[in-house]
């Protein structure tokens, strides 16, 4: 009798639980504006339902360690030579090529620039003889530089990458920019609950979405300082403000990769439906 009036309460308990999030997300998928954190919920009546929060791309800003002093008068050309792998691993060029692909891909993506032509023919990559090919193709700038860590967990462990980047003037042979940045995204340990165990989904591709964020982060100053008259260029993958009701939206597909600023941690991310998760977890503590 006991037996079954718990299968009764955690029956319960687990539809109500399940209830909720689906009238938040329409789908077993809701994504607030505040931190792009997707949830979903897997349940059914023979065992505890998981609750999945996909995984962020965790990272600081970059250090800018070299920057001009002058915007420059026109929207300058440039061209991108492919990273330098300073790890010592197997294939490392090829790895490093990859990795600066998705870099190029994300800049133009955004505009970082009027022209960015890749030019994988200058690998590996020596500041001099990329200045030299730069400016015989007519370019202002020379865009390469360092892979200097790279972790590839795939979907079963911890992903890191580090990289510097550095922008040459084709006229003066100067560097104008350097920068370093890292981001990294944990396989974190499932919890378990009463009702429910909480897991956390990889991207299907960590390092992309680690290159993808950290381009975007990189972007920035850059475009800052060919636009110095508005400084209020908004990051792509930056927490917004507190939402109201109106901002949360759904989504009725898995994204490849969450990324969120982090400072936004869930001690601080504000209300939308992870916080679900807290109340959950507040019921048994």
């Amino acid at each position: 009798m006991q037996h079954r009036r718990l299968f009764f309460i955690k029956a319960t308990m687990a539809a109500l639980l399940l209830a909720t999030i689906l009238l938040l997300s329409g789908c077993g998928s809701i994504q607030s504006k505040s931190d792009n954190s997707p949830v979903g919920f897997d349940f059914d009546m023979a065992s505890a339902g998981t609750l999945y929060l996909d995984a962020w791309v965790h990272r600081r800003e970059a250090q800018v360690l070299v920057h001009p002093t002058m915007a420059p008068m026109t929207p300058p050309k440039a061209i991108f030579v492919p990273f330098r792998m300073n790890q010592d691993m197997r294939e490392g060029s090829e790895v490093a090529e990859q990795i600066s692909r998705m870099f190029w891909q994300s800049w133009l993506k955004q505009q970082t620039f009027e022209s960015l032509q890749y030019s994988p023919q200058l690998m590996p990559f020596t500041p001099a003889r990329s200045i030299a090919a730069g400016r015989a193709l007519g370019a202002d700038l020379v865009v390469s530089g360092y892979v200097t860590r790279l972790l590839a967990g795939g979907t079963t462990g911890d992903s890191r990458l580090a990289v510097q980047l550095d922008i040459y003037d084709t006229v003066t042979g100067e560097m104008v920019w350097s920068m370093v940045h890292a981001g990294f995204i944990e396989q974190t340990t499932k919890r378990d609950y009463l009702l429910f165990t909480q897991d956390a989904r990889l991207p299907a591709e960590p390092v992309w979405a680690l290159a993808t964020v950290l381009a975007a982060d990189m972007a920035l100053p850059i475009k800052r300082w060919q636009h110095e008259a508005d400084q209020n260029e908004e990051d792509p993958f930056a927490p917004a403000p507190a939402p109201q009701a109106q901002d949360l939206y759904v989504s009725g597909q898995d994204e490849s990769a969450s990324a969120t600023n982090n400072e936004t941690t869930p001690a601080t991310k504000k209300k939308n439906g992870t916080d679900l998760l807290s109340t959950v977890q507040g019921w048994f503590n």
